[in-house]
């Protein structure tokens, strides 16, 4: 750098990349030697580089949640894909599908809140167990009017599943069995055994009993053996360990 005779200052131009990454301010510096007719006093110009990028706001999304009808709740996790320094809230609430609040479950409308470090928080939905036999039902969570942050999946999924069993209504239902031919039976059930067909009597008993005769031959061979719940037991099975 050169200063003519009269000049007393001179400009240093440096260029700035223009980035689009969120940092802090940096610095560098210009640094003066080697002076010729003047004496240098203070030789270090410090450059500041504001940044002027703005991070975008985390984002957030509820997962979906399956679980028994006996469970008693369906516990949701709300997500926030990186911690803010400031708070985030998110407004909530539960949509019917083929599950009905009040019936199948509690409907709820609320407001989640994070903390500014916080990453993740729960939405508790109460499940209720009825005694009805019927299909896996469904319901959803829905985000809504977040603020500090955008909504990327605003809907977790609630899926039922039943775990009530049919009860037998019948009280005569005949098996006709060829040898080795099983048959399985339901809770609550007397099963009758005449050598050629199983006959299943509503009793509401815990264990199954098994009683009969074969009538292919002159011998006393009824008899009588307790099944526990949902065993199978074959035609052969019965007549040759009990009747035969």
């Amino acid at each position: 750098m050169s200063f003519a005779p009269g000049q007393t200052s001179q400009s240093i131009v440096i260029n700035i990349i223009d980035d689009q990454v969120v940092e802090a301010d940096e610095t560098f510096t210009v640094n003066l030697s080697n002076p010729v007719g003047a004496t240098i006093t203070d030789g270090t110009g410090i450059g500041t580089i504001v940044n002027d990028d703005v991070a975008p706001p985390p984002e957030l999304s509820i997962n979906d949640v399956t679980v028994n009808e006996g469970d008693g709740t369906a516990t949701f996790t709300v997500s926030l894909s990186s911690a803010n320094d400031s708070e985030v809230t998110v407004d909530f609430n539960t949509v019917d599908g083929t599950a009905i609040a009040g019936s199948d479950y509690t409907g709820s409308n609320s407001t989640v809140s994070f903390a500014p470090g916080q990453t993740s928080q729960s939405i508790v939905i109460n499940i209720t167990d009825d005694q009805v036999v019927e299909a896996d039902e469904t319901f959803t969570v829905n985000l809504s009017n977040a603020v500090g942050a955008t909504i990327t999946d605003g809907t977790g999924v609630g899926t039922i599943v039943n775990d009530d069993v049919e009860v037998p209504t019948v009280e005569n239902l005949f098996f006709s069995l060829d040898e080795n031919q099983g048959v399985s039976v339901t809770p609550q059930d007397i099963v009758q055994f005449d050598g050629t067909n199983f006959s299943i009597l509503f009793d509401g008993s815990d264990v199954f009993r098994v009683s009969g005769d074969d009538d292919d031959d002159d011998d006393d061979d009824g008899g009588s053996i307790e099944i526990d719940a949902f065993d199978v037991i074959s035609y052969s099975q019965v007549y040759c360990n009990e009747f035969g």
